[in-house]
């Protein structure tokens, strides 16, 4: 997965693993997506994510600013959910913090998309960074 940030800017942060991580919002007014394709063994019976994120806000009044991670289908319809926070959730220091996002669905043999999206609103920004992402399809011998 690549980073977000644009080269002009520096992440506020030091980043868990190595020197990048992807860092979604931040500003005002603002909406970062990153995608990966994913093809699922046939085999698999389980289907999750394993990260590590930093969420941090500002912004501590009315439900503003959103983070989700999605598996869409091939035609980017969302298949579900499995990551969702906003800014009431978040504190204002970010700690590092490793997470596990599990699907409900396997998907066996599907190609899926994951989708990492944060939005901020016009005021009082959210930075949503993630690190170190992994796609683990479990499965039965």
């Amino acid at each position: 997965m690549a980073e977000t940030a644009s080269a002009e800017t520096a992440m506020p942060i030091l980043a868990k693993a190595g020197t990048h991580a992807a860092w979604f919002a931040g500003v005002n007014d603002s909406t970062d997506r990153l995608t990966q394709d994913v093809v699922v063994p046939a085999t698999a019976t389980a289907l999750r994510v394993r990260a590590h994120e930093c969420f941090v806000t500002s912004d501590h009044v009315g439900l503003d600013d959103l983070f989700t991670v999605t598996l869409r289908d091939g035609a980017g319809a969302s298949l579900e959910v499995i990551r969702s926070a906003s800014n009431l959730q978040v504190e204002d220091v970010c700690n590092w913090t490793a997470a596990t996002w599990s699907a409900v669905g396997a998907y066996p043999g599907q190609t899926v998309t994951l989708e990492l999206r944060g939005t901020n609103d016009a005021a009082f920004p959210t930075s949503w960074f993630v690190d170190s992402v992994e796609v683990e399809a479990l499965a039965c011998p």
